[in-house]
């Protein structure tokens, strides 16, 4: 079996573009509900494409949208890089 890594997405922002994909949700009902609603998913591929001016919130691409999620929300991910 392959070793998988899975890691929160806030540990991924570096400034360059990361591809990956969901696997698990972590943390308080009302943001995983909020996530989920913006159409975050297990297995769900997505792409993190930057952080707002500031240290403001993340930018993901899901499909043709992109999503802005504070810092609060992404930590409830927990994704593999793809």
């Amino acid at each position: 079996m392959e070793n998988v890594k899975i890691t929160s997405l806030q540990s991924k922002v570096r400034g360059q573009a990361v591809l990956f994909q969901v696997i698990d949700f972590t943390g308080p009902n009302m943001l995983i509900e909020r996530l989920q609603e913006l159409g975050f998913h297990r297995g769900l591929h997505c792409e993190l494409i930057g952080r707002a001016p500031f240290a403001g919130p993340l930018l993901i691409r899901l499909g043709g949208t992109v999503v802005a999620l504070r810092a609060e929300e992404a930590d409830c991910l927990r994704i593999q890089t793809l």
